[in-house]
């Protein structure tokens, strides 16, 4: 979702459509054990995606918040607007309680809740980023996850999912200093790279099936374990990603198309599938075939309409 304009980064793109495939199978109705592996990581992947494609020291801060303000911001306004109008309709709040519930609380479970934490996370990593002392840098970096920890050990929750903000400008600025070394030789080496996502994958998989991560709810503890797997389970998804990219071209035209959709699938695919179990009784296979077809759909319709904006800004 935070893309670098201009040049992307293959591997990112097709991790990244990866990822929100399990966002959405990770709503599904699977077994426990794979619910709670796929939620060890696919969420914190987005953030450290984010902080990977970020670069802290370009901007100014101001800059750097118009900036995320217009990639962020302005996209969720619009879809947080559509999602409101559709919403209601298969919800037993009326309108006025529903936007009055969002006003006050936010999106909550709804997959949108990631964006706004998104942006003042990152705003908090680039503070970080611009204190020049070095071990003082590093403290509060440690420092971050802890305080998402304490307020769901004292159980206070903040509104707008602001408690895991903390938490998630950790995997930020972790997926920044992970960008200086990935081009080390080692990764240059497909065994290396397997051998690291078995190591990964059956760290966060070990993690996962004694304790459920659900940032959404700011469900970190215990928090070192969670971590470990949330951090893990980012690397085995980026370098399954890397792998694809190098021996499976048709796998990854398909994950690079997804991945550049991740913000709008994000924003749509849920209020599909309420509305779809509201009006439909439907298989799986039959209801995600659906679904596939309407964000397609709406991936087209959103091109025309860039295109139409880009043309009148021309004239």
């Amino acid at each position: 979702m935070d893309n670098n304009v201009g040049k992307r980064v293959e591997w990112l793109d097709v991790a990244k459509g990866m990822a929100i495939i399990l966002v959405v199978l990770g709503h599904s109705s699977l077994p426990a054990v794979l619910n709670r592996y796929i939620f060890a990581f696919h969420m914190p992947f987005f953030f450290f995606a984010s902080g990977y494609t970020s670069d802290f020291n370009k901007y100014s801060l101001e800059e750097y918040i118009c900036r995320k303000a217009k990639v962020l911001l302005l996209p969720f306004f619009i879809y947080s607007v559509i999602n409101l109008i559709l919403q209601p309709y298969v919800s037993d709040l009326t309108y006025q309680e529903y936007w009055m519930h969002f006003l006050l609380k936010g999106w909550l479970a709804v997959p949108l809740w990631f964006v706004p934490v998104l942006f003042i996370a990152l705003l908090i990593a680039k503070l970080v980023f611009m204190i020049e002392n070095r071990i003082m840098r590093l403290v509060l970096i440690c420092l971050l996850p802890s305080f998402s920890a304490v307020l769901k050990y004292l159980d206070i929750w903040l509104p707008w999912n602001i408690s895991v903000v903390p938490y998630a400008s950790f995997l930020i600025v972790t997926a920044n200093y992970f960008k200086r070394y990935y081009k080390s030789s080692f990764f240059d080496e497909t065994n290396y790279k397997l051998l690291l996502m078995i190591v990964c994958m059956s760290a966060t998989f070990g993690i996962s099936y004694y304790w459920k991560l659900d940032l959404c709810w700011n469900n970190i503890l215990p928090l070192i374990p969670l971590l470990v797997g949330a951090i893990a389970g980012s690397i085995f998804l980026s370098l399954s990603a890397m792998l694809i990219v190098k021996y499976s071209k048709h796998i990854k035209k398909i994950l690079v198309s997804i991945g550049r959709e991740t913000y709008l699938i994000l924003a749509f695919a849920e209020v599909t599938i309420v509305y779809l179990n509201y009006y439909f009784t439907l298989n799986s296979a039959i209801k995600y075939i659906l679904l596939i077809f309407i964000v397609f759909l709406l991936c087209r319709i959103k091109k025309v309409l860039l295109r139409f904006v880009k043309k009148t800004n021309e004239k």
